[in-house]
């Protein structure tokens, strides 16, 4: 019964995960890079077979000014030191510093989860019992670590 209850924790954090992944891809499809998943790009699509949509002059000028803004926000991206500052993470519209994490609720099996950042990335962990939930918030053991069953109002932000 510990297994099965372990395999299906594992499950969903891996269903957390593939979401995040997934809202991650298509926000980079929707910014205009038209790449299938094995790297190929798809033709432009218009209305008449024989005409284009796009004009050639207006590429060349838009991939100009993308040149120039990436130069720009990368320079905005370095310290005085010239490093890259690291990146900030964002998980359901909360900011998460980089190298910090929060703990969120997991509504499927309410229970809690570690939201870390790592430069820019989000990580995703069952959090350990942070502190006494309260009599009415029951545990989950799991690999000999005690996890909380989630009480938003003590646990999870």
């Amino acid at each position: 019964m510990k297994h099965l209850l372990a395999l299906v924790y594992f499950c969903l954090l891996l269903t957390v995960i593939a979401e995040e992944a997934a809202e991650s891809e298509h926000s980079n499809s929707v910014g205009g890079d038209n790449k299938n998943i094995d790297g190929t790009s798809n033709p432009p699509q218009s209305g008449d077979e024989g005409e284009s949509q796009t004009n050639p002059i207006s590429e060349e000028s838009s991939s100009q000014e993308e040149e120039q803004e990436e130069d720009s926000d990368e320079d905005s991206d370095e310290n005085s030191n010239g490093e890259r500052s690291p990146a900030n993470c964002t998980y359901n519209d909360k900011e998460i510093p980089n190298g910090q994490w929060i703990t969120a609720h997991f509504p499927l099996m309410k229970t809690c989860l570690k939201v870390a950042c790592d430069d820019g990335r989000v990580t995703y962990d069952m959090c350990p019992f942070l502190q006494d939930a309260g009599s009415r918030c029951k545990t989950v053991i799991y690999d000999n670590t005690t996890f909380p069953e989630c009480c938003p109002i003590n646990q999870c932000s």
